[in-house]
């Protein structure tokens, strides 16, 4: 979704899973809390072995999961970008009962970007 970027609105924003949420949420951080439109950090890992333009997603300073890698290389240049300050947030999803669920794929990372 792209905004005017002369409004208070995001010039970029968009939404997707946290990619390894299962194993280092639920296996290493299960004891906090998270509710919607929680606040996370993300901050680049390129010394990651697996994808050069890695980039984790940490709750509370905790390694959380990374943002997934086809869109990795987006977020890495977005943050290295001075023009551009990055939000980020975790939205939980829901499941057919309209339930919340606290899973890999119910885990929504929101990424919003504004102009300076």
């Amino acid at each position: 979704m792209v905004y005017d970027s002369d409004s208070e609105k995001p010039v970029f924003s968009i939404e997707t899973r946290v990619a390894g949420a299962y194993y280092y949420y639920f296996n290493k951080i299960a004891y906090k809390t998270v509710e919607n439109w929680t606040f996370v950090r993300l901050e680049p890992e390129p010394t990651n072995p697996y994808d050069k333009f890695a980039i984790k997603v940490l709750l509370s300073g905790e390694l959380m999961g990374y943002v997934p890698k086809g869109l990795s290389s987006i977020i890495f240049n977005i943050l290295k970008n001075k023009e551009f300050h990055l939000e980020a947030y975790i939205k939980l999803g829901d499941n057919e009962k309209g339930e919340h669920k606290r899973s890999d794929w119910e885990f929504i990372l929101v990424i919003m970007a504004y102009k300076y």
